[in-house]
């Protein structure tokens, strides 16, 4: 899903290491994000006053755990292939260790961490009108042609932006997939929900919305189309504007959402039927 979000178009890069480097922070940090998952949401962690939310002071909890693993694995020797070749010592660095690479991984991993602490969808509306203003809407970018144009133009800041709404685009990828793929991640995920649901019954706290299995939940037609509105087909048009070659994801997106929108306009003729139905009864 990063490579149709359009990280394959940074491969043309004219720095070929550039490019390497790109691939495999993103990789990293795509195999990151999710890593022992909860099956609750941020929220609820900090509300449950869970030992993971206090080990991260409430912040971004999901997703500081999972760099938490990721990074334990990049400080073990037998699993840090950032170390270079011969440093098999636990601990410290050998002497062959230059300055130069202790930089390399430093900023490897701080890249890994901010694109995955893009993903908490708290920073959602901030992250994507940074976007909007710094890339889609920069003229002397835009002005570049291509993709890997833009890329070489970029500095770092920007770069940095655009890896992290890339990996917001593979976050929620299942609403650019056919739908029939789709609804199964869906339900999926409503199940998620519903489980939450539940346990913040048990715990006495409020229920978050689309939890409650009592009514509506996130295979409702009608709470897809919001989400559809608010929050995916604003990412992918401004991600498009910038990449058209993902555009399929956009065109696949905006199909589901009229798939949806159907479902709800049919139900409402329906209801609507029945209450003149009704009226005439009386």
């Amino acid at each position: 899903m990063l490579g149709a979000a359009g990280l394959a178009n940074l491969s043309t890069a004219p720095n070929s290491k550039q490019a390497q480097s790109v691939g495999l922070v993103s990789m990293v940090a795509a195999m990151t994000h999710d890593y022992g998952h909860p099956q609750v949401n941020n929220a609820f962690l900090v509300e449950e006053e869970s030992a993971m939310a206090l080990e991260f002071n409430n912040q971004a909890v999901a997703e500081h755990f999972a760099l938490r693993e990721t990074m334990k694995l990049l400080m073990d020797s037998d699993t840090n292939f950032l170390s270079k070749s011969g440093d098999n010592r636990r601990g410290g660095l050998d002497e062959a260790d230059t300055r130069s690479a202790r930089l390399q991984r430093k900023r490897f991993r701080g890249a890994v961490i901010q694109i995955v602490l893009a993903t908490d969808m708290s920073r959602h509306f901030e992250l994507l009108s940074q976007f909007e203003t710094q890339i889609v809407q920069n003229r002397d970018l835009k002005g570049r042609g291509g993709a890997s144009s833009m890329w070489a133009a970029m500095n770092d800041a920007q770069r940095m932006l655009v890896l992290q709404i890339a990996m917001k685009v593979a976050d929620i990828g299942h609403c650019a997939l056919p739908m029939d793929v789709h609804r199964v991640w869906v339900h999926r995920l409503e199940t998620e929900f519903f489980l939450q649901g539940d346990r913040e019954k048990e715990a006495g706290l409020p229920v978050s919305p689309l939890m409650d299995r009592k009514l509506l939940g996130a295979t409702a037609p009608e709470n897809q189309v919001g989400f559809f509105k608010v929050i995916v087909l604003p990412l992918l048009r401004a991600w498009t504007e910038v990449f058209p070659s993902s555009s399929p994801l956009l065109e696949q997106a905006e199909a589901n959402l009229s798939f949806y929108s159907t479902q709800v306009a049919t139900a409402q003729r329906q209801m609507s039927v029945s209450i003149r139905a009704g009226k005439r009864g009386d």
